[in-house]
């Protein structure tokens, strides 16, 4: 019996079992450093405008590349430095932040809602359905998504907005994403139903919405937790790859993707203003993928090692 379950037979209160629960997990590896990031950039995100120091779109050309409070001419107004036109390099790093965050959540909650109904009807139901699903996903996951999704973009526009973040970036990402949780769903499908506790639900007549539900879902929801963890740090990544490129959040709105290309031709003189918010999206990157490491390991012990 696990921790978890003895602290509450024992009639524990939230707090101590919340903290057991922490211990146990920290026992197993946890990358804590990778988890406090994760939820620092979710807080930054949720709550911009209490914590940025000053208005994103503020422009005050006299604090044009002003450097960061540690280097010779910078001061606490800027901690982390200004850019061309004196915006506060900080403050939009806070900004975007909720825009890397809305785009990857959205795009995986959409994208893997998608994925998890094919890969289950597929695997399960097999047939003509399975081939159908499974043709469109090879076609999808043959395309070269960053071209198409840069020429859909440029030619659709951003849309409205959610969060202050593009809607068709969402939806463009998510047509592309769902075919990878699809195709390795299936292949989970494909194991569990042949178990005997789905061959005994078959027998005594349980429906096929009720097997997936009850019977075969939780047991590939692991593997799932495990690509969606992994999925949100590419879609961070491509996020700001196309923000990068001219075709993401249109500017003013500060994104990660386009502060650094901001600062692109300015590397020389202010290193600040590109090197910043790159290190934001590295690190996010290497949290989310450290994380899904994690999870692997722990939720599916038989991969250890393997991946």
């Amino acid at each position: 019996m696990s921790a978890w379950a003895v602290a509450a037979r024992r009639g524990a209160s939230w707090p101590v079992m919340a903290f057991t629960r922490f211990k146990a997990l920290r026992a197993r590896g946890m990358p804590l450093l990778c988890v406090g990031y994760i939820l620092l950039v979710a807080v930054l995100a949720a709550f911009p405008t209490f914590i940025a120091p000053d208005e994103p779109l503020h422009i005050d050309l006299e604090d044009s590349f002003n450097p960061p409070f540690w280097q010779s001419g910078g001061d606490a107004s800027h901690l982390l430095g200004a850019d061309r036109l004196g915006r506060d390099q900080l403050s939009r790093m806070i900004h975007g932040a909720r825009i890397s965050m809305v785009v990857s959540f959205a795009t995986v909650v959409i994208g893997g809602i998608v994925g998890l109904v094919a890969g289950l009807v597929s695997g399960y139901v097999g047939g003509w359905i399975e081939s159908v699903i499974q043709r469109l996903v090879d076609a999808v996951m043959s395309i070269p998504i960053i071209l198409v999704a840069l020429a859909m973009v440029v030619a659709l526009g951003p849309g409205p907005t959610l969060f202050s973040t593009p809607v068709n970036i969402i939806v463009i990402i998510s047509a592309f994403i769902w075919a990878g949780y699809a195709r390795v769903l299936r292949s989970e499908v494909l194991s569990v139903k042949e178990r005997e506790f789905v061959l005994a639900a078959r027998v005594i007549g349980a429906s096929t919405p009720r097997i997936l539900r009850v019977h075969i879902f939780p047991n590939v929801a692991p593997i799932l937790i495990v690509i969606v963890t992994g999925t949100l740090g590419t879609v961070i990544l491509f996020e700001a790859g196309l923000s990068f490129l001219g075709a993401g959040v249109p500017p003013p709105n500060p994104s990660w993707g386009n502060m650094v290309n901001d600062g692109r031709s300015f590397i020389e003189i202010a290193w600040w203003v590109s090197f910043f918010p790159g290190l934001a999206i590295l690190l996010l990157v290497l949290s989310f993928n450290l994380l899904g490491d994690w999870l692997r390991d722990v939720l599916d012990p038989r991969l250890r090692g393997i991946i």
